[in-house]
């Protein structure tokens, strides 16, 4: 694995040649490059915790195999998926090098460059970066909490 400032140049010239710099798009192509591996790492992880029986068990029982993805793994599967995607979003949305480096146009860009950029060469507004702060965390908390309730509402009753 490579640390994400290394892949950078890659991504801006490719980018460029695409016509994907300074766009939303090209910033989603650069997250799901930079996180789908992690996410898959992790829900690999977790799928294997799952015990082979219930797979087994599902098929006796004339399931298919989609039938018994859908209907026994993925279900008891809820707290993997709860965390691979609570990852992938907290990764995604304190995120600064990508966003500041492929996208430099105002529109595009995410929140972490945008607070960055507050600090004026003379005026600092402290006010307005302690706001902005506060409101960037608040899309976190919020997901975060509601998380916690779907977590703790799948999560099988421990022995």
């Amino acid at each position: 694995m490579l640390p994400t400032i290394v892949l950078i140049p890659a991504f801006f010239i490719v980018f460029r040649a695409l016509g994907l710099q300074n766009t939303l798009t090209g910033l989603v192509v650069a997250y799901c490059s930079f996180t789908l591996p992690f996410t898959v790492w992790i829900m690999k992880a977790y799928f294997e915790t799952i015990p082979a029986d219930l797979d087994k068990s599902a098929l006796v029982d004339g399931c298919n195999r989609f039938q018994a993805y859908c209907r026994v793994i993925l279900p008891v599967s809820g707290p993997g998926l709860v965390a691979g995607g609570a990852f992938t979003f907290m990764l995604c949305w304190n995120e600064f090098v990508v966003a500041q480096i492929l996208n430099t146009r105002p529109g595009t860009t995410t929140l972490p460059p945008v607070i960055a950029g507050m600090n004026g060469q003379i005026n600092i507004d402290y006010s307005v970066i302690a706001a902005s702060g506060f409101l960037g965390a608040l899309p976190p908390s919020c997901s975060s909490s509601s998380s916690r309730s779907t977590w703790c509402r799948v999560s099988p009753p421990g022995p």
